[in-house]
């Protein structure tokens, strides 16, 4: 497609599991707070801009290698970041726990 999409998903006190796909002309801005949870992959095919938001209380799992353009964490340990085995890239740049 051409024209694309922009979301913004603000999951409060969510349970998320399985993958968010972002193409090329689409961008995503994921919120998640109030001990949310995301379980899968966002933009694996490393396609579209994701920015992705967590509180303290909330929590990203990886199930494939995960492509972001930005990343604020409110957790300073980033303890609430679980690769479980695969790569998270944060604007070009792999991540490390």
């Amino acid at each position: 497609g051409s024209n694309g999409g922009q979301v913004t998903l603000n999951a409060v006190s969510q349970a998320i599991d399985g993958d968010m796909i972002v193409d090329s002309v689409s961008t995503l801005n994921l919120l998640m707070s109030s001990n949310s949870t995301f379980t899968g992959a966002i933009n694996s095919d490393n396609t579209g801009e994701v920015s992705l938001t967590l509180d303290t209380s909330s929590s990203l799992t990886l199930t494939a290698d995960t492509y972001l353009t930005s990343l604020n964490n409110a957790d300073s340990t980033n303890s609430n970041i679980h690769l479980n085995g695969h790569k998270l890239f944060v604007n070009g740049v792999e991540f490390t726990e």
